[in-house]
């Protein structure tokens, strides 16, 4: 399952908690999981996930903080975490993302 380049699932409502185990998809570049019932937090260990470039996770239940670490997501260019129940600050280390083009935060 290394070798995954993209997971798309989305409006199939899929509950529950996302394994921590995806951080090891260091091949993977896009993750989509709009329109679940996706909860819980978002594991730290995605932060491990060097070559995604796309990250959406809009209109699920994620809770919690944004982990620091996407901070370090240098391929990052789309991140869209709106529509959850996310809660404190917004990362500062999401500043150093230089190739960030999108970034949606908004009704958490």
């Amino acid at each position: 399952m290394k070798e995954l380049e993209e997971l798309w699932i989305t409006h199939t409502n899929v509950r529950g908690p996302l394994p921590p185990e995806w951080g090891s998809l260091v091949n993977l570049q896009q993750l989509v999981l709009e329109d679940n019932k996706i909860e819980g937090a978002l594991p730290p260990e995605w932060a491990a996930m060097e070559n995604v470039y796309i990250m959406r996770l809009s209109r699920n239940a994620f809770s919690g903080p944004i982990p620091p670490g996407l901070g370090s997501l240098q391929a990052l260019r789309q991140l869209e975490l709106d529509h959850n129940a996310l809660t404190g600050a917004v990362p500062e280390a999401l500043g150093a993302l230089s190739l960030l083009e999108t970034l949606h935060l908004n009704d958490n």
